[in-house]
C-alpha cells in the first residue's frame, strides 16, 4: 500500500513533497531505497541527526527515521488576484505564476518538512498557494497603488513587477526553505469601481485538444502555445477524443481511441496504460467519450457501444456493458458519470441512466427525442440533451418521459457544457453558430460569445474563460467571460500538428465559496 502511494506521487502532478516513515521506502530483502531522478530525500533520524540524500543514491531504511521525498522542479503557483486599488478610481484584477523549487539542502529541507507541511503529509500546491497568496497578495497590491489602470493594463509588467515580488517574498520564501524562481503569465484588467464584479464559481486552469496522436495542454492565461504535450503512439490508433478523470485522487489524461483507451497521469511523461476495446473496429469510427466511477473505465464508441474496464486489471480487453440496448443501435456516444454515481450515455434518439452504486444497476430511458440524441450533459436535478434536428432537451430527473425543448438551433447540436457565469448556470452550445449560446437555466435569457470569423462546432470552459473549436475543426477560440463580444485568443492548430483537431476539453477547478464575491463593489 505504500509502495503504491510513492509510485503514484513520484508519477503524478500537484504534489511538491510526500512526508512518510522511512521503512516505507524500502524494497527487498536488503531494504534499500534508490533516490528517483529530479527528487531529493531528506531524512531525520530518530537521534536527532538529518542528511540529504541525492538523486542515484541508496539508502538503508531500516532505520526508525522520518523520510521527506522532494521534487526537485520548478513547481508553478496559480493565483488571481481582484480589487487591487489602482492610482485612479479603477479596480485591477491580476492574475500571474509564481515558480519556485525547493533547496536541496538539509538545512533549507528541515525548514521545508517542519514550516511547510507540518503535520500534513503532503505539500500540494493549493498548500503553497495558501503559503504565498498574502504576501503575493500585497506585493502587487503596492504595485498597482503608486500606477494608474492605463499604465498598468497598457503594457507588460513582468519584469519589475518580478523584482518588487522577489523582494517581499524573501522572507517567506526563507522560513520555508524555497527558492523563488520568477513570475510570468502576469495578467492585468482594470475595472471602474463601482461596476459588479464576476462572480467565479469555477476556474479553467486548462484546455485539452485531442488531435492526431496527441493531446495538446493549453493554460486559459496564456493560449499562444502549448503548456504540455502528450504523445500517445501505443497500438490503439489515433485519437477521437480527450477527458481529464480522477482514479484515486489523482488527475488523469484518457485519450480516446479508435481501438481503445490511452490512460496516462496528468502532469507526468510517463508511458501510457492501454486499455483495449474487445474487438478491433472496422469503420473509421473510436471513442468518443470516457468517463471513470471508483475503480472503472467506461467509454462509449459508434461501433461498439459502452465498454467498461477495471481500473486494477491494465491492458486487458473491455468488456461491453448493456449490449441489449447498444447491439443495433445507429449511435452511441457522450458518456459522463456524475457526482452521485450516475452513469449517463446516449443511444440513437435516447439517453440512458444507470445508477452504479445501486444494489442491482437497471437503466432509465429518457425517451421523447425527435432526432438522434448528438450532445449531453446533466445537473443534480436534470438532463439535457442536444440533437442532430438542432433542438435542445431538457428532462427532470424524475420525468423520464416528458422532455422539454428549451433551444432550437438551425444546425445540428455539437456540444453541451454547463457553466457558471455570474455566479448562475447556464448552459454553453456549440452548434455550428458565429457564437457560442449561453443559455441562463432559470429564465431563458442568453449570451452570445461571438467568433468574428469563423463558426464553431466544440464548446468547453468555466466560470471565467470559455473555448470552442471552428467547423473547420483546425483553430481554438478562447474569450474571457468578461468580454463575450470579442475572443482573447485565436489559435491555430492545424498548422502547428498537421491535423484537424477531434476534442475540446476543460480541467476546471471549483472556487471556494468563501472566495466567491457577489457584493457591487462601492
Amino acid at each position: 500500500m505504500a509502495k503504491a502511494r510513492i509510485d503514484v506521487w513520484l508519477t503524478g502532478a500537484g504534489s511538491a513533497a510526500l512526508k512518510v516513515p522511512l521503512r516505507d521506502l524500502g524494497t527487498g530483502l536488503a531494504r534499500r531505497f534508490t533516490v528517483p531522478m529530479e527528487t531529493v530525500l531528506f531524512v531525520r533520524y530518530a537521534d536527532g541527526q538529518q542528511r540529504a540524500y541525492d538523486p542515484g543514491e541508496e539508502v538503508d531504511t531500516r532505520d526508525q527515521a522520518v523520510a521527506l521525498l522532494v521534487k526537485t522542479p520548478r513547481i508553478e503557483i496559480p493565483f488571481e488576484f481582484d480589487e487591487l486599488p489602482a492610482k485612479d478610481d479603477f479596480w485591477i484584477d491580476a492574475a500571474c505564476r509564481l515558480a519556485v523549487r525547493a533547496v536541496p539542502k538539509a538545512s533549507e529541507l528541515a525548514s521545508l518538512l517542519d514550516r511547510a507541511l507540518g503535520e500534513a503529509s503532503e505539500l500540494t500546491a493549493e498548500t503553497l498557494r495558501d503559503l504565498f497568496e498574502a504576501p503575493c497578495r500585497s506585493c502587487l497590491a503596492a504595485y498597482c497603488r503608486g500606477r494608474t489602470a492605463r499604465t498598468l493594463t497598457g503594457r507588460d509588467h513582468t519584469a519589475d513587477l518580478e523584482k518588487s515580488i522577489r523582494e517581499g517574498l524573501a522572507r517567506a520564501t526563507f522560513t520555508y526553505g524555497l527558492e523563488f524562481l520568477g513570475l510570468d503569465r502576469l495578467r492585468m484588467t482594470g475595472r471602474r469601481r463601482g461596476r459588479p464584479k464576476r462572480v467565479i464559481v469555477e476556474r479553467a486552469r486548462q484546455f485539452l485538444i485531442a488531435t492526431g496522436r496527441q493531446v495538446l495542454v493549453f493554460d486559459p492565461l496564456a493560449c499562444e502555445t502549448p503548456t504540455v504535450a502528450y504523445e500517445f503512439s501505443g497500438a490503439l490508433g489515433p485519437l477521437r477524443s480527450v477527458r481529464v478523470i480522477s482514479l484515486s485522487g489523482q488527475r488523469h489524461i484518457a485519450g480516446g481511441a479508435r481501438d481503445g483507451v490511452y490512460l496516462v497521469s496528468a502532469g507526468t511523461k510517463g508511458e501510457a496504460l492501454e486499455s483495449p476495446l474487445a474487438q478491433k473496429t472496422r469503420g473509421r469510427n473510436g471513442i468518443n467519450a470516457v468517463a471513470a466511477h471508483r475503480n472503472r473505465l467506461f467509454a462509449t464508441h459508434g461501433e461498439h457501444g459502452l465498454t467498461a474496464w477495471q481500473i486494477d486489471e491494465p491492458g486487458a480487453p473491455g468488456t461491453p456493458c448493456h449490449t441489449d440496448l447498444t447491439h443495433q443501435a445507429k449511435s452511441c456516444r457522450q458518456v459522463q458519470v456524475t457526482d452521485d454515481g450516475r452513469l449517463i450515455f446516449a443511444v440513437d434518439r435516447n439517453v440512458v441512466v444507470v445508477d452504479l452504486d445501486a444494489e442491482r444497476p437497471a437503466p432509465v430511458l429518457y425517451r421523447g427525442s425527435a432526432g438522434e440524441i448528438s450532445a449531453g450533459v446533466c445537473d443534480k436535478d436534470s438532463v439535457f440533451a442536444g440533437t442532430d434536428r438542432g433542438e435542445v432537451l431538457r428532462w427532470r430527473r424524475d420525468a423520464p418521459e416528458s422532455p422539454e425543448e428549451i433551444l432550437r438551433k438551425g444546425h445540428p447540436i455539437y456540444s453541451l457544457v454547463l457553466v457558471y457565469l455570474d455566479g448562475l448556470p447556464h448552459l454553453a452550445v456549440g452548434a455550428r453558430d458565429y457564437a457560442i449560446t449561453a443559455r441562463k437555466l432559470d429564465d431563458a435569457t442568453e449570451q452570445l460569445f461571438r467568433s468574428p470569423r469563423w463558426q464553431v462546432r466544440l464548446a468547453a470552459g468555466a466560470s471565467d474563460f470559455l473555448a470552442a473549436i471552428d467547423a473547420g475543426r483546425a483553430t481554438m477560440i478562447v474569450w474571457d467571460t468578461a468580454s463575450p463580444a470579442r475572443p482573447s485568443h485565436t489559435i491555430p492548430i492545424r498548422p502547428l500538428t498537421g491535423h484537424s483537431v477531434q476534442d475540446l476539453v476543460c480541467w476546471r477547478e471549483p472556487v471556494p465559496e468563501k472566495k466567491r464575491r457577489t457584493h457591487t463593489n462601492k
